[in-house]
């Protein structure tokens, strides 16, 4: 995969990429699902290992409703990994900063 593209996608369409591949692809969606920040690297986005990253899969009898971090519990640290697309939902993929 080629990641120097990556770096003019937008959040969503690096989402985009990852889901479809994971819907793709089983062994792919098992990495992703063990080791998501090394998975997630692969398409260029490269997270801090200080953020914990939680990616769940939905089924049938399972669904997720993720909120977005409050503006009011953000630090500048994690303002500038929210803007720069490090901290992002992703569909059936979650990418959680802790809360200090």
């Amino acid at each position: 995969m080629e990641t120097n593209s990556n770096k003019n996608l937008t959040r969503r369409e690096i989402e985009e990429q990852i889901i479809k591949k994971a819907g793709e692809d089983e062994g792919f969606k098992k990495e992703l699902m063990s080791d998501p920040h090394k998975t997630i690297a692969q398409f260029g986005v490269e997270i801090p290992k200080e953020i914990d990253i939680k990616v769940v899969e939905e089924t049938p009898k399972l669904a997720y409703l993720v909120l977005p971090m409050s503006q009011e519990v953000l630090a500048d640290g994690a303002l500038d990994m929210v803007a720069g697309g490090c901290s992002c939902t992703m569909g059936q993929i979650a990418i959680e900063p802790p809360l200090r």
